[in-house]
């Protein structure tokens, strides 16, 4: 949903900065899909975890499936 925004269009780029379905495609390079999704949620978690020590905050997020 330009997936940083969440505006429900994956293939939409709103700003330059804006993260596509796309774009994670092109990440996976040949990999499978479902790896690269997975491992961007593992690093994705554990950047919140130290944003969140730094902060006192936590990044919010999105519910399973979507």
């Amino acid at each position: 949903m330009c997936l940083n925004c969440g505006c429900g269009e994956p293939e939409t780029r709103h700003q330059e900065a804006d993260i596509t379905a796309d774009d994670v495609r092109q990440a996976s390079a040949g990999k499978p899909l479902d790896q690269t999704v997975q491992n961007m949620r593992a690093g994705l978690d554990k950047m919140g975890e130290s944003q969140g020590s730094e902060t006192g905050g936590s990044m919010s997020q999105a519910s399973p499936g979507g």
